[in-house]
Parts: structure tokens; C-alpha cells; sequence
């Protein structure tokens, strides 16, 4: 769950951060803002995914 929390305060920086105002971000910052979160995010579900996968493979009695 550390992960899902380091995720969840990855994005309260970023809406922070776009929630500043005059805050000068260019379009190119933000998207790559907001690229990098959804990387994370990606990389988060594919671990679940992995961890779901290997108990079901390994524990099918408990799922």
C-alpha cells in the first residue's frame, strides 16, 4: 500500500502545482507532469495485476 500512498501524494503535488496560480508552467511541463504520473500509476496496476496473477496461480483455493 506504500506504493498507492506514494502515488496519491504524487498527485497532490501535481494538482498543486497546477492549482497555483501564476505559476508560469508551460504546456510541455504540464504534460510531462502529468506523463510521468500516469507512468507511475501504470507501473502500480501492473504490479497488482502480477501480485493477483501469482496468488491465483499459486493460492486458486483462496481467490
Amino acid at each position: 500500500m506504500d506504493a498507492l500512498e506514494d502515488l496519491g501524494k504524487e498527485l497532490e503535488k501535481v494538482v498543486d502545482t497546477l492549482g497555483t496560480q501564476g505559476n508560469g508552467l508551460s504546456f510541455e511541463e504540464v504534460s510531462t507532469l502529468f506523463g510521468d504520473l500516469c507512468q507511475k500509476a501504470q507501473s502500480e496496476v501492473d504490479a497488482w495485476n502480477k501480485l493477483e496473477a501469482d496468488l491465483q496461480r499459486d493460492f486458486p483455493s483462496l481467490l
